[in-house]
C-alpha cells in the first residue's frame, strides 16, 4: 500500500512535468493552449465532473454501470466528459471572465462583487 502511494506521487509528478516540458516546445504549446480555458475553470470543471458521475453511476440513473464497465468504457466516457468541458469552458470564457464557482469563490475572498461579464 505504502509503495502505491509513493509511486502515485511520482508519477503525478512526472506527468505535471511532462505537460510543461511538452508546453515549452514550439509547436505542441500551441496545441496544448486549447486546455488554458479548461485550467481558468478549473473548480467549475471539477465540480461538474462531480455532478455528473454522481448522475451517471447512481442507482436511479443509468442503472449501476459503475461495477459493468471495464477499464476501456471508463476511459473512454472520461475522454468524453473531458472534451465536452474543454468545449463549454471556451465557449464560456468568450462572454464571461470567470468560471461560475471561480466567480463566486473570488467575490467570497474579496467580500466585494466581482464583475463577471466581459464588456
Amino acid at each position: 500500500m505504502a509503495l502505491e502511494n509513493i509511486s502515485t506521487v511520482f508519477f503525478s509528478g512526472a506527468l505535471v512535468m511532462g505537460f510543461i516540458i511538452l508546453y515549452q516546445v514550439k509547436g505542441i504549446g500551441k496545441c496544448l493552449s486549447v486546455m488554458t480555458p479548461y485550467g481558468r475553470m478549473g473548480l467549475t470543471n471539477y465540480e461538474m465532473q462531480s455532478v455528473i458521475g454522481c448522475f451517471i453511476f447512481s442507482m436511479w440513473a443509468f442503472g449501476s454501470v459503475f461495477g459493468s464497465w471495464g477499464t476501456t468504457e471508463l476511459f473512454a466516457l472520461g475522454l468524453v466528459i473531458y472534451t465536452m468541458q474543454v468545449i463549454f469552458s471556451k465557449f464560456w470564457l468568450k462572454y464571461f471572465l470567470y468560471g461560475p464557482l471561480e466567480w463566486f469563490w473570488r467575490s467570497a475572498t474579496y467580500l466585494k462583487l466581482q464583475p463577471f461579464r466581459r464588456k
